[in-house]
């Protein structure tokens, strides 16, 4: 299968660490929210590593769906940054359901900073894969490289 080649395991893999590295940067040094965690700082840091590894898959593999590709066929920037913005409010929407946050006071405008804050992370990684999928050489082209 054509999706599982160097292409899309870089991409995956580089996504998920910018992503990770955004988060940490947000939520450790300019909300310095990751003090306020119960349990070990590294417990967390696994957890939410092996987090954006899936999140980096899924984003990857949204962003190679027939949907986008003939949705935003000329442009793969646009669709990454799509992929990611769509990413980013489906992750927010369910984290603020099952009520994952640090903060105890939910008000009106942290909610929306947050929600921008998580819809530029993803789409951050959205561009990643994009770059990815134009930089990198595969010996099997994606299909809307053979339509053209």
């Amino acid at each position: 299968m054509y999706i599982f080649r160097k292409r899309f395991f870089i991409s995956w893999v580089l996504s998920s660490l910018v992503m990770f590295a955004i988060s940490y940067v947000w939520h450790g040094v300019v909300l310095n929210d990751l003090a306020k965690i119960n349990y070990p700082l590294t417990l967390f840091l696994i957890f939410a590593g092996l987090v954006y590894f899936v999140v980096g898959f899924l984003l990857t593999r949204f962003y190679q769906s027939r949907i986008f590709s003939k949705r935003f066929k000329d442009s793969f920037i646009n669709r990454g940054l799509a992929a990611g913005a769509i990413a980013g409010f489906v992750i927010y929407l369910v984290v603020l359901v099952m009520g994952v946050s640090v903060t105890h006071v939910l008000t009106l405008e942290y909610l929306l900073i947050d929600l921008g804050w998580q819809i530029f992370e993803q789409m951050a990684g959205g561009f990643v894969v994009a770059l990815c999928h134009v930089m990198v050489w595969d010996p099997v082209p994606l299909p809307e490289e053979v339509d053209r």
